[in-house]
């Protein structure tokens, strides 16, 4: 059987760039930064921990073979050319796959998603809406590299300012570049306040650009429901942009290929959430939503989780009321409680990708389907050991199992690795055995004594010195259970 994953590894074809003539890139100068660092979590181990399940079946789109492909179809001598090949060589093989997921992410023209100061010329729309969700562009190895910001780094500027450009006005925290050498992936972070300061800030609606063509006329519209005027992602600071570079030649067993990175690049958009935030919790990692598990990436539900796993909602500040369209699952768990904690046990019932339910979607009449969860196993925390100065590629895989061609790990550039700044972390380990409980505190009567009710049902006197003030909620644990409360009576 052709699985998804042998599809998306196969083989690009070779190109003939021997007609591109160098030349200036398109000027830009709206969002241009300085640098760009790693995202270290953008790597083969990590995204397969996450899409192993999905991209376990079977593949019934066109075949993967170059063996139709005349001379004449690989020869490219400009953007559009090249722009041709991907329609024919790539993005098939990519959207078939997309296909199998409920969402039906889809690339194609950036022009299908109009905007009155953008055009993009890659669109990556889903859930059934001309929305941009991963705005992309073309661009050729002779005029554009990624090592460019040492060497030409205002060359550099325009085209990594140009797609940052493009995810701004989108308002879309993904985006890619694309050359006949390799597809850099970016994320887009907003640049963070003072302590104290998001916090006490006005909820705002995030702005998202379409356009329905279902109601007859075709025209885009933005829906500018703010609370107040900090609602343009083109008026917010923003973090340099993290990136990830996926060699073009990369192919076979166990590599981060072009066709994979970009599934998964849409697959995180679509069933993620792709609004621009503070910061986000980790690609591997789920959050608590009422009584289920929702993956923070996958957007895949459980109501149990069996192993150990982090679970992470909001990071350093709040995702600062971001509305989501509906069934959308949000990668700052927006709406839940800071720390969740896992429930182990030998009964799971969950959603598998054919039947999956996103953080508004739950039905509890389909519980019955089972799926073993995805295991991540044991992920080293340092994929990347890199020098300052090295500009990194993603963590393609090990091509000692592949036939592919073997890549280093490094791109001789400018690359700054390491955060911007620290970020407090969310992460808590789930320990076998422990069980999440949430409770109400409640006050006597009489006595105005709290208390709260146990996994046994009784009444139990308590003390705000018993419980741990976690993020947005309490805690107290005894050795079974783990009692979480949203608030505590004074």
């Amino acid at each position: 059987m052709v699985t998804l994953l042998s599809a998306l590894t196969s083989r690009n074809p070779l190109l003939d760039t021997s007609r591109v003539s160098e030349g200036p890139n398109t000027e830009s100068a709206d969002k241009s930064p300085l640098t760009w660092i790693p995202w270290e979590e953008f790597s083969y181990d990590n995204l397969m921990a996450i899409f192993e399940k999905q991209v376990s079946a079977r593949y019934e789109g066109p075949s993967t073979s170059l063996s139709d492909a005349l001379p004449l179809d690989l020869q490219i001598c400009n953007e559009q050319t090249f722009e041709l090949a991907l329609h024919r060589f790539i993005m098939p093989t990519v959207n078939h796959c997309l296909d199998v997921s409920s969402t039906k992410p889809h690339y194609g023209p950036g022009s299908r998603c109009p905007h009155p100061s953008a055009k993009p010329d890659w669109s990556c729309i889903g859930r059934g809406k001309y929305c941009n969700y991963v705005p992309g562009d073309t661009k050729l190895s002779a005029k554009f590299w990624p090592s460019m910001l040492r060497t030409h780094i205002l060359e550099w500027k325009k085209v990594v300012g140009q797609v940052v450009a493009y995810q701004a006005k989108y308002a879309s925290r993904y985006g890619f570049i694309i050359t006949d050498e390799v597809l850099i992936v970016m994320r887009l972070t907003r640049e963070g306040t003072a302590d104290g300061i998001a916090a006490g800030r006005m909820n705002r609606l995030g702005t998202s650009h379409g356009v329905d063509y279902n109601d007859g006329e075709g025209d885009s519209f933005v829906n500018t429901t703010a609370s107040f005027v900090d609602n343009n992602p083109m008026d917010w600071e923003l973090n340099p942009p993290e990136y990830a570079i996926v060699p073009w030649s990369a192919h076979g067993r166990k590599r981060l290929t072009v066709k994979l990175a970009l599934w998964c690049l849409a697959m995180l958009a679509v069933k993620g959430g792709n609004h621009i935030d503070y910061s986000y919790p980790e690609l591997n990692s789920w959050r608590l939503a009422g009584d289920r598990y929702i993956h923070n990436s996958s957007g895949v539900s459980k109501r149990h989780l069996r192993q150990r796993v982090a679970i992470q909602s909001h990071g350093l500040y709040e995702s600062a009321g971001w509305n989501y369209e509906e069934g959308e699952a949000s990668s700052s768990g927006q709406g839940q409680s800071g720390y969740g904690y896992g429930e182990s046990g030998d009964n799971e019932d969950e959603y598998n990708e054919d039947n999956e339910h996103d953080e508004d979607e739950h039905d509890d009449d389909d519980e019955d389907d089972e799926d073993e969860e995805n295991d991540d196993g044991d992920q080293d925390d340092d994929i990347h050991n890199n020098e300052p100065d090295d500009e990194v590629y993603a963590n393609v895989g090990n091509a000692d199992d592949t036939g592919g061609d073997a890549e280093s790990s490094t791109y001789e550039g400018e690359g700054v690795a390491g955060p911007v700044h620290d970020h407090v972390s969310d992460t808590e380990t789930i320990v076998a055995g422990v069980r999440l409980m949430r409770v109400t505190i409640k006050k006597r009567l009489i006595t105005r004594k709290p208390y709260y009710v146990d996994a046994r049902g009784r009444e139990v006197n308590t003390d705000i010195s018993e419980w741990t003030r976690v993020r947005h909620h309490y805690e107290l644990r005894d050795r079974r259970r783990v009692y979480v409360a949203d608030t505590f009576p004074l």
